[in-house]
């Protein structure tokens, strides 16, 4: 004989049979044996939550980790990427150098050609002295001052196109 194995219950089914047990018991108020019944199936379910439960925060930890430590290697990366960008425009000033001082504009060989250019785009500018720059030059941007509309509103205080929120929810797993 074949032994049957209970299949896995997903959350969604824990879930209906609770919000259905919670209805039949108000369905069987005064009955004792059908609440006995709906007892013991209760305390089923609930174990198959409690279980449920402890699969979803183990879960959702294993997730957590491989985050941590793809964001620690992604870090790792972009600064071993930056080491790598850094070397290349060492060696490629260098060796422009190196062309300057030897008055070549150009160099070709079998595999590569190098050329010195100018560079493209806007002329670079250099502000030297920023308090010699008059008004009309300097960029004010506003900025709403977040800080100081949430303490007027605690106190009470009306701000026009502000209200405080309430707090989001977030599940903890200790």
């Amino acid at each position: 004989m074949a032994e049957t194995k209970e299949k896995k219950r997903t959350l969604f089914d824990i879930t209906g049979d609770m919000l259905a047990f919670f209805d039949l018991m108000d369905e069987a108020e005064n009955d004792q044996e059908v609440n006995r019944i709906l007892e013991n199936w209760f305390d089923e379910n609930h174990a198959r939550l409690k279980d449920k439960a402890d699969g979803y925060a183990a879960l959702i930890r294993e997730f957590e980790y491989r985050a941590l430590a793809r964001e620690e290697e992604a870090k790792r990366l972009a600064e071993s990427a930056g080491a790598m960008k850094n070397r290349a425009y060492s060696l490629k000033t260098r060796f422009m150098t190196a062309m300057q001082f030897m008055q070549m504009d150009r160099l070709d060989t079998d595999i590569n050609s190098f050329r010195i250019c100018g560079n493209g785009g806007k002329k670079p500018l250099d502000v030297y002295d920023q308090d010699k720059v008059p008004a009309d030059f300097i960029r004010q941007i506003p900025q709403i001052d977040r800080e100081a509309i949430r303490e007027a509103l605690e106190h009470g205080e009306s701000v026009p196109g502000a209200i405080l929120m309430e707090r989001g929810k977030h599940l903890r797993i200790r």
